[in-house]
């Protein structure tokens, strides 16, 4: 894959991370108020699968 691909995931995964660990610290009620703002955490796997179809 190209280096521009690898930083992208690379910022999708730092912010996965983040995003896990407010969900385990917060209060739930508020964060379901605000989940169209967070990932749907796919993965890495996903994220080369979908890359290669875009780019096919």
């Amino acid at each position: 894959m190209d280096d521009k691909f690898d930083q992208v995931l690379g910022h999708y995964t730092r912010r996965i991370e983040a995003e896990d660990q407010l969900w385990r610290t917060e209060n739930p009620g508020d964060l379901f108020a605000r989940r169209d703002e967070f990932l749907l955490p796919v993965g890495e796997n996903v994220g080369r699968f979908l890359h290669a179809l875009i780019i096919a």
